[in-house]
């Protein structure tokens, strides 16, 4: 079932891709700010640690694996399948998911588009980066 020849290298560059498109999108000036108004939070609060960004480098290195492993099954593999495949994932998987905890977690709707935007958007790069670079 899983073999595929991956790009390990590719993988990394996805894994680091979507590290920068969070580091963007909760910038201050992009998304940030509001995010932080979202979860009723400041910026002396957040304390973010080298810790957390060690997790979600693992988080992001795995979804990147998993990424990959699926654009692999789907075959013909090019920029425009991966970034398809990444939407798919981001919208089909992800933002879905975030909508049935914001439902429940009574999130607004700006809360919702902010976080799971997110996750499509990097969905997306990395898919756009694992099907290109096949």
């Amino acid at each position: 079932m899983f073999a595929i020849s991956l790009n390990w290298l590719a993988i990394v560059v996805a894994t680091l891709a979507s590290m920068a498109v969070g580091f963007v999108w909760f910038s201050p000036g992009v998304f940030g700010s509001a995010w932080m108004a979202e979860i009723g939070r400041s910026p002396d609060e957040m304390g973010a640690s080298p810790t957390m960004y060690l997790w979600t480098l693992l988080a992001a290195f795995v979804t990147a694996y998993i990424l990959a492993l699926f654009i692999g099954h789907v075959g013909n593999a090019s920029l425009v399948s991966g970034l398809l495949a990444g939407l798919v994932a981001g919208v089909g998987f992800v933002a879905t998911s975030f909508a049935t905890h914001a439902i429940f977690h009574s999130y607004t709707l700006r809360h919702w588009l902010i976080t799971a935007g997110h996750q499509v958007v990097s969905l997306a790069v990395m898919g756009t980066i694992l099907g290109a670079w096949r």
